[in-house]
């Protein structure tokens, strides 16, 4: 069963990190390819993903298993609709010189990409909920298929330049990832059908399962406000905003003040990728008293660099910010995995977490050029 479920989440992940870039490619040309317009797309990608995250803790909540795999599987078909992913001609036509780039991105990608990656961002804290419920021997701490998940993200985030985009063409690249998307419904379907087995098993019968699902669901969201306290939400938004904001804010700074390298960007964003691996795992690789330690260490190096304005050797300079950014992404999504709430709880801890993301990226690509005369965003989040 951990198998099944491991890979269905590390699947979905992947399908998530593999239509970004995808998506990117039929849309930024139209654009040009400055971190503006990237880093519009994250905070569009992170937005949906906050509102998949909101709509598996409403499920979870609110509907017994049989009803959450039901309910899941209509979504997943009604994305299929949108299927293959392309780019139209009235579409193109659509961006005209009277039109506002950034809506116009925005619009074009919750036509093309919305219903697909809002469905599938559904699956993840969904799935592992599930898990939480099959009576497994570790589905009392779920969240080490979180980690399966990210590196599903990380490996595709990867894979993506080297093993599709060099072989294939766009059209080609939809249509894989279109079965792939039929692939993960089905493991998906196959996910549920284990756990509405298990709750049969032990209920005495459908109806009874069904009844008792959802009077666990109901006591447990009653349970929740009075377990998590407004000051962890907090605490959860912050350690997940500042990683979201400092990966935003390495990306700009370097591909403008340092060095114009074609795909910089994957390197922040699977240092980010990577420290939800680490920190999630099963077994902690990394003394997190080490990296308390290095981090002050690191931030003192980039502020220096900075203030310097100090660009050669440009290997030195990357790697400086990038080193930085891992430590803190460590250190902060490190407090994250130490603050995990009980398994109960655990689509709300999702939700939060992806809501401090997505804030990160709301700071950096509307706020702060709108607020700012100077680039202030990442130097606020060091």
């Amino acid at each position: 069963m951990t198998a099944l479920f491991s890979a269905t989440l590390f699947l979905g992940a992947a399908l998530l990190f593999w239509v970004q870039p995808m998506i990117a490619k039929m849309l930024l040309p139209l654009l040009g390819g400055g971190p503006s317009v990237w880093n519009t797309c994250m905070v569009f990608f992170q937005a949906m993903l906050l509102g998949g995250y909101a709509y598996a803790h409403f499920v979870s909540v609110r509907l017994s298993i049989r009803w959450q795999v039901m309910m899941h599987f209509c979504l997943l078909s009604l994305a299929a609709l949108a299927l293959p992913l392309g780019i139209s001609e009235k579409l193109v036509q659509s961006l005209t010189p009277e039109a506002n780039p950034f809506w116009w991105l925005l619009g074009a990608l919750l036509l093309v990409a919305g219903p697909s990656f809002f469905a599938i961002a559904g699956t993840g804290p969904l799935l592992q909920k599930w898990f939480s419920n099959t009576g497994h021997v570790l589905a009392k701490d779920p969240y080490f298929l979180y980690s399966a998940s990210n590196l599903g993200s990380l490996i595709s985030l990867l894979g993506y330049p080297v093993l599709l985009e060099s072989h294939l063409r766009l059209r080609e690249q939809s249509l894989l990832w279109t079965s792939g998307y039929f692939a993960l419904a089905l493991l998906i379907l196959f996910c549920g059908a284990s756990v509405w087995r298990f709750h049969q098993s032990h209920a005495g019968g459908g109806n009874n399962a069904s009844r008792q699902a959802g009077q666990d669901t109901s006591a447990r969201a009653m349970d929740r406000r009075e377990i998590i306290s407004g000051r962890q939400r907090l605490r959860w938004l912050a350690f997940a905003f500042v990683p979201s904001s400092l990966m935003l804010g390495v990306t700009s700074y370097l591909a403008t003040d340092i060095a114009s390298i074609p795909l910089l960007w994957i390197v922040p964003l699977s240092i980010y990728l990577l420290s939800f691996v680490l920190v999630f795992g099963r077994r902690r690789m990394l003394p997190m008293s080490w990296l308390n330690w290095l981090l002050p260490m690191g931030a003192l190096g980039v502020a220096f660099q900075i203030l310097t304005r100090g660009t050669h050797p440009i290997w030195l300079v990357i790697s400086i910010h990038l080193l930085f950014l891992f430590l803190a992404s460590m250190v902060c999504h490190g407090r994250l995995a130490v603050e995990r709430p009980d398994a109960v709880h655990l689509t709300a801890f999702y939700f939060w977490i992806s809501l401090g993301g997505a804030f990160g990226g709301i700071f950096n690509a509307l706020a702060a050029p709108n607020l700012f005369s100077t680039v202030i965003e990442y130097p606020a989040a060091i």
